[in-house]
């Protein structure tokens, strides 16, 4: 079963993570494909160890960016997407939960939205195509907890 767990404000959504387990950010930190955080440095996070990281200006804009980034996979594909404001858990993993970006309408899909400045993930998507791992990570780990079928990552560079 999947429940839908909704918040009031930021606050409120931060204390829900702390609780609550691995969210799909993290899941490439567990993994080990996470180049920024070790699994070591998430445990010690999540067991009160060590201070969380708490965002920066990075982070920031990545927030603030997310809404116009959506505008732009509307524009440019064609397909609506609305936000879903509810962290979801999934019964079959009581560790795991997911928070969504968006929604895309019609279909039993999800978006996820990413801004980078990263030089090397610039190279890597303009070389190859290809996404970084922790972006590939966080994606299957939400397509898990959520139940849908299909996702699409936009990156703005």
């Amino acid at each position: 079963m999947i429940r839908e767990i909704s918040y009031n404000n930021k606050e409120e959504w931060l204390a829900l993570r702390k609780q609550l387990g691995v969210g799909g950010s993290e899941a490439g930190a567990v993994i080990g494909m996470n180049p920024y955080k070790s699994a070591y440095t998430l445990w010690a996070e999540k067991t009160g160890r060590a201070a969380e990281f708490e965002g920066n200006l990075i982070t920031e804009v990545g927030s603030y960016l997310e809404a116009f980034v959506a505008e732009l996979f509307e524009r440019e594909t064609g397909k609506k997407v609305r936000r879903k404001n509810r962290i979801l858990v999934n019964d079959r993993y009581p560790f795991a939960f997911a928070d969504v970006d968006r929604l895309v309408v019609g279909e039993k899909a999800l978006l996820e939205i990413k801004t980078t400045n990263s030089v090397p993930i610039m190279k890597q998507l303009r070389n190859s195509n290809e996404f970084p791992e922790a972006y590939y990570a966080q994606v299957v780990h939400y397509l898990a907890v959520s139940g849908l079928e299909k996702a699409y990552l936009a990156v703005l560079i």
